[in-house]
């Protein structure tokens, strides 16, 4: 929490402002005055942070703090050319994500990208991504044609996989 707060106030110019050139960091006299403008700029810059920035950021660094499952490309590219509604498609194992809507999109944010998707599949991809192991005609709210269209994308994209049969 403390490393998301001060990553939200760090753009302040009053807590970027370098120390002088030549003090001596080990004597607590010159450094002081400089810690007192810190704690202040600190003090007044903290209070305007609000609950949903810092639930944004930590949700950001979770994102990208452990590694999902691995790809095998060549297998998951083959699956990908012969991926139909009978295809059986589950989640990566611990890919860590976050999931919102923005106006008429789906938003699905990965440690590395961004995808944006129309919002008519928020039900599909939340089923995929809850950890449910769904056949491409089961995805829930789509057409076969639009499910078709959803599992090929998120294939490609690594977020699900094609389970062998």
């Amino acid at each position: 929490m403390l490393e998301a707060l001060l990553g939200l106030v760090s753009d302040d110019e009053a807590l970027r402002t370098s120390l002088p050139m030549g003090v001596d960091l080990g004597d607590p006299a010159a450094v002081q005055a400089d810690v007192e403008a810190t704690i202040a700029a600190l003090v007044d810059r903290l209070p305007a942070v609000t609950a949903a920035q810092a639930a944004e950021r930590l949700g950001a660094s979770l994102v990208g703090s452990n590694r999902p499952e691995p790809v095998a490309p060549l297998a998951q590219a083959a699956a990908l050319s012969t991926l139909g509604a009978d295809s059986v498609l589950r989640a990566r194992r611990h890919l860590r994500h976050t999931v919102a809507m923005d106006g008429d999109e789906l938003v699905l944010r990965l440690h590395d990208r961004t995808l944006r998707l129309p919002a008519v599949t928020a039900k599909a991809v939340r089923s995929l991504l809850d950890g449910e192991s769904v056949r491409v005609a089961d995805l829930p709210g789509l057409d076969p044609a639009d499910a078709l269209v959803l599992a090929r994308r998120l294939v490609r994209e690594a977020v699900v996989l094609v389970e062998e049969r």
